[in-house]
């Protein structure tokens, strides 16, 4: 049985993706970001540090 690494009761909350929990600060729902983000990648083959901050 897994245990969840993160849980509602700490600041920063998990939320489970693929069966991997990841601490909310991590994600985001910016999905002009995320494109701007994949572009970059794709075309440069690296993302700007500017890009993740």
């Amino acid at each position: 049985m897994n245990t969840p690494v993160f849980r509602g009761d700490y600041p920063d909350t998990g939320v489970m993706i693929l069966g991997d929990y990841w601490p909310e600060s991590q994600l985001t729902k910016d999905c002009e970001l995320i494109v701007k983000i994949l572009k970059e990648f794709f075309y440069t083959g690296n993302v700007s540090k500017e890009l993740l901050n």
